[in-house]
């Protein structure tokens, strides 16, 4: 399901999860000694310049040292030894004990290796860390520079980026020595950094890596692997043992040990005393004992205030704080701006009162990127809906105005103020009430009940409905506040009669009454309903251009009502919409709608409809369910047939249980027909307004017609009455088919942005989208990640800063799709300006086509390609070779 709706329209709930995962493996190639000191090793100096990487890799468990307390930093590796270093670093416990030892290596290792680590081995071919029919792996040779490159590049998943880079050169002064096998590897090593040249402009590229230097690739290849065991964090607090860490938009206490390994900026160990607030450090952590951290070269932000909040300007997203010196500062807060107290509780910047006492940290643009919520301030003013009561953890829901879920504690000091109540305790508020609450970071110290939920009735203008979901979003004196609708809300028109939720529209004014926070019922006073009839046909005059219908609800009463037809009018008879007044049978049960007193459309349906129940077909019998819940049963004819889109020759046993069906009868009730529903997502190829086609491609790249007669319901988020005029080249549809008929055309909204924030604690990802909006999704099961031919599903393959582009499968989940990002000149563009041409690495040209709502951007500033020069350095993010962002240096 997509749980994704903008920040300020739908209601998210936060569950709160601690995971805790420790990775261990070990090799006797050298035994394993503990780390009982940041340095263990003897051999290792404190000045050695691979010490952090041999350090961190050692906590790490992926590089040990010897049973003397040696590390030996010089000593050659192997390439069987490289191998197992290089799966320990890609931190998959998990998926390497899964792995099915009944298989056989087909290359040869040491017996040993093979009995202690031959999972290992053969999670190592499944990884494609080699491919045994290379032939250029051997156990006990050394791995060279060059062998080295393509063991990393391979399990960073770099392995097509080599290919393409395989004929590009380079300007080492010994490149000619490089294996022609190994020139995509080394350019894509040297490319991301995992190895350099020497000072003489050589690469060496058969000399043999040591220890220490292994230590050193692995360590940077970090970066470009989703590692569990190593975080990125900025500082937010520094005391004598407890460091408090924001990771993820999330406070966390992590606490220093004897020992601690501290690294700063020179890579060199520190202590904590050379910490800094608002460092940007890495961590390695177990049970929130702080193992390893390293202060980041790119280090800290650019500046932070600390002071008292004067006044808040939330329309202008302006603060204006006072610090202790009396001196007055201005600044302003973007969607990216994150607000924690020091519990690391989310906190609304709006709700920030006068007083608060506050550190702002600052970018280098000057903009708020974090604001920290000193334990002398507090928020308070949230009034929503409450939406639980758990008394045994004392906590309470409020699903505050913008439909977001908050959580709090409470204590046996909360003051609970009920008008005409004397002595009110919480258990006099009940679940729906609307609430106003006073806090201090995750604690409230008081709430008032502002009004009943049971007594709650509000006006307002419908912005967003989800019939499916039966959901209301309702714009209510400048407010968006979600509401649940009640299976059985009654729904109705000034005139008094009943309609469906689905026949609501955009802009609709209604009036709501709730109780216990769902909607009960819904008078629409500001009407954009249809004209919306339905009956049963009692009598047709072809002369005339008449039709006579019983329009009454109550199979005991007859209301006959007398309709003129249109001389434009459109009928339609299961599916065919080339009929006319001759077609037309008395007892058809048809709906209707009218322009100015005369019918426009009519449509008549005779199949029955419903979810399948139970098919048997070797009695013949199915029985469905009908959208009133009654169950129906109906035998099958011998010659049935079955219409599924997309498949051929279906037959009864092509239909499941749950299956939305369409049955047509004959005169006995027998069905004759079975048409099923089928939904599938295409990618808008072109647009043919004239012809009303679309032209699709479906997952295969097989290009598709799609023709958006009257008769195809088209759905376009935010539009009330879509056509095929709100379609574009690249949009994401989803087709729904009753059989082979096209019936829906639903746009898929997708988003496309980078990552704000991301929460592993909350299960909770922030995008801030390329077009201005701010996202809050919510990873649940059935989420998941792809990144190239990779798919994961866990929020930890994500990080802050990816760019994604967000959309639903066709189960209805959730899908990330993470981009690349491509370093390069520019070089030109084409004269439509949808390709980009850019030089790496050498003077030959490589172009990509442009995303139609491709973002080029300056810094903040949105610039057009043409505000490009030849030579400007650029980074291009892009999925499947389309560019979706353009960023200039």
């Amino acid at each position: 399901m997509l749980n994704k709706i903008p920040v300020r329209r739908v209601a998210r709930f936060f569950v709160f999860i601690f995971v805790l995962s420790i990775f261990h493996l070990s090799i006797s190639l050298p035994c394993s000694t503990a780390a009982v000191s940041p340095n263990p090793f003897t051999d290792v100096s404190n000045s050695h310049w691979a010490v952090k990487y041999i350090t961190k890799l050692n906590i790490r468990e992926v590089i040990t040292g010897y049973k003397d307390g040696s590390f030996n930093p010089d000593k050659q590796v192997t390439q069987l030894e490289a191998l197992l270093m290089a799966v320990r670093n890609m931190d998959a416990a998990d998926e390497i004990a899964a792995v099915d030892t009944n298989q056989t290596l087909t290359f040869s290792v040491p017996n040993w290796a093979e009995t202690q680590y031959k999972n290992e081995l053969l999670y190592a071919v499944q990884q494609r860390l080699i491919i045994p029919s290379d032939s250029n792996f051997s156990a006990n040779s050394d791995a060279s520079r060059a062998w080295m490159s393509q063991l990393i590049v391979r399990m960073m998943g770099k392995e097509s980026e080599a290919s393409l880079l395989a004929k590009e050169t380079s300007n080492f002064s010994d490149y000619s020595d490089v294996p022609l096998w190994a020139l995509g590897y080394v350019n894509t090593a040297v490319k991301y950094g995992i190895l350099t040249g020497f000072p003489d402009n050589s690469f060496k590229p058969l000399q043999a890596v040591t220890r220490a230097q292994a230590a050193s690739m692995l360590s940077k290849s970090e970066a470009y692997l989703n590692l569990d065991s190593i975080t990125e964090g900025i500082i937010l607090n520094i005391s004598d043992s407890v460091l408090t860490v924001s990771i993820n938009g999330a406070a966390r206490n992590l606490y220093f040990q004897n020992n601690t390994a501290i690294f700063g900026k020179d890579s060199s160990f520190c202590t904590s005393s050379d910490l800094n607030i608002n460092d940007k450090v890495n961590l390695i952590s177990s049970n929130s004992q702080l193992q390893y951290l390293a202060v980041l070269d790119e280090g800290s932000f650019s500046d932070n205030l600390t002071g008292t909040v004067v006044y808040l300007i939330s329309d202008q997203n302006l603060i204006v704080i006072k610090d202790n010196l009396d001196a007055v500062y201005s600044k302003t807060w973007d969607n990216s701006t994150i607000c924690l107290d020091l519990s690391g509780q989310s906190c609304d910047i709006a709700s920030i009162i006068p007083g608060t006492e506050v550190e702002l940290t600052l970018d280098t643009q000057g903009i708020i990127s974090t604001i920290i919520l000193c334990e002398t301030g507090g928020i308070t003013g949230d009034t929503g809906i409450l939406y639980d009561i758990v008394p045994d953890q004392q906590l309470i829901v409020l699903k505050n105005s913008s439909g977001n879920f908050k959580s709090y504690l409470y204590d046996s000091a909360l003051a609970v103020i009920i008008d005409g109540v004397r002595f009110p305790s919480i258990d006099d508020l009940q679940i729906g009430d609307q609430v106003q609450v006073t806090a201090s970071g995750s604690y409230i110290s008081e709430i008032a009940l502002v009004s009943a939920q049971q007594e709650l009735d509000i006006s307002g203008t419908i912005e967003v409905i989800s019939a499916s979901k039966r959901l209301l979003i309702i714009d209510s004196d400048g407010t968006l506040t979600t509401y649940q609708v009640a299976d059985d809300a009654v729904i109705s028109t000034e005139n008094g009669s009943g309609i469906l939720l689905s026949e609501l529209n955009l802009d609709d004014e209604v009036d709501l009454t709730i109780k216990s926070g769902i909607i009960t019922a819904i008078s629409v006073s500001g009407s954009y309903v249809r004209g919306s009839h339905s009956g049963t046909i009692v009598a047709v005059d072809e002369d005339d251009d008449m039709i006579i219908f019983d329009t009454s609800k109550n199979q005991d009463q007859s209301s006959l009502e007398t309709f003129e037809i249109n001389a434009a009018a459109e009928i339609v008879i299961d599916d065919d919409d080339d009929c006319d007044l001759s077609d037309l049978d008395k007892e058809m049960q048809a709906s209707f709608e009218l322009l100015n007193g005369e019918i426009i459309y009519l449509l008549v349906d005779s199949r029955v409809s419903g979810n399948i129940l139970t098919l048997n077909e070797s009695r013949g019998i199915l029985s469905i369910e009908t959208a009133d819940g009654d169950a129906e049963s109906y035998l099958i004819s011998d010659n049935v047939d079955v219409n599924i889109k997309g498949s051929s020759r279906p037959d009864l046993e092509d239909i499941n249980k749950g299956d939305k069906v369409k049955l047509a009868l004959d005169k006995n009730d027998v069905v004759t027909d079975i048409d099923v529903a089928i939904s599938c997502f295409y990618t808008v190829y072109s647009v043919s307004q004239s012809s009303s086609r679309l032209k699709v491609e479906d997952e295969d790249g097989d290009l598709i017609n799609l023709y958006l007669t009257d008769s195809v319901n088209l759905v376009v988020p935010g539009v009330s009455s879509p056509d095929i005029e709100d379609f574009e080249e690249g949009d994401t549809i989803k087709s729904t088919y009753m059989g082979n008929t096209l019936c829906e055309v639903e746009l898929t909204e997708i988003v496309i942005g980078y990552i704000a924030a991301i929460s592993t604690y909350n299960n909770t990802v922030s995008i801030s989208a390329f077009d201005g909006q701010y996202y809050n999704y919510k990873f649940d099961t059935g989420c998941s990640v792809i990144d190239g031919s990779k798919t994961y599903t866990a929020i930890s393959a994500m990080s802050a800063d990816d760019r994604v582009k967000i959309q639903e499968d066709s189960d209805g989940d959730t899908v990330f799709y993470l981009m690349n990002k491509v370093s390069a000149s520019f070089e030109n563009t084409n004269l439509n300006e949808d390709k980009v041409y850019i030089t790496q690495y050498s003077t030959s040209y490589t172009y990509y086509k442009l995303a139609s709502s491709c973002y080029i951007h300056d810094g903040t500033l949105e610039i057009g390609i043409s505000s490009l020069r030849m030579g400007d350095k650029i980074d291009l993010y892009m999925l499947n070779d389309l560019v979706y962002e353009i960023k200039l240096h």
